[in-house]
């Protein structure tokens, strides 16, 4: 904008309206930097997640079913690889191929991983992604396999929830 263009616009408000003008766009300017602050502090925070998972959980991988409202639920085959940060969901096991074409996998970047909640009961887990938001729901057959994946999905999560609706806070950074 040229000075003769900042004068007719300066000329054409009031003063009064210059100054709330001025003011909302401040203010809108303080907002976007104190929300770019909170998503540094957030990415940072998981960073150092993800950092001490890969040294204290351990890879783990075995068959879950995926739970699916619009359709039936499909066993699939879920690794863990907190080297990588990763959850990968493959069509089958290692080595296995259906119908002579390549197992299929979906990759999910656990720096995304917000929220799990599970049920004991029903040895189910439900696990919220970001950025997609994606939900996942996951039901092992066994106890022992249920508390396997909830103990080691859990230190990822930003806060955890128990079927009762039990909150299994972690807000500490």
């Amino acid at each position: 904008m040229t000075a003769m263009e900042g004068l007719a616009i300066a000329q054409t408000f009031p003063r009064s309206a210059r100054s709330q003008t001025s003011a909302r766009s401040q203010i809108s300017e303080t907002k976007l930097v104190q929300e770019e602050i909170d998503r540094h502090r957030r990415r940072s925070i998981k960073a150092r997640k993800l950092s001490q998972n890969a040294r204290s959980v351990r890879p783990l991988s075995g068959f879950l079913v995926q739970r699916r409202p619009s359709s039936d639920d499909r066993k699939l085959w879920i690794e863990l690889d907190p080297s990588q940060g990763t959850l990968t969901l493959w069509d089958g096991p290692p080595g296995y191929m259906l119908m002579e074409f390549p197992r299929k996998s979906r990759v999910y970047k656990l720096w995304r991983f917000d929220h799990l909640s599970f049920d004991d009961r029903a040895y189910e887990l439900t696990l919220c992604f970001s950025n997609p938001n994606k939900t996942i729901h996951l039901k092992a057959s066994r106890m022992v396999d249920f508390d396997a994946w909830r103990g080691a999905l859990q230190p990822y999560s930003h806060h955890s929830e128990s079927g009762s609706g039990e909150r299994l806070d972690d807000d500490s950074p």
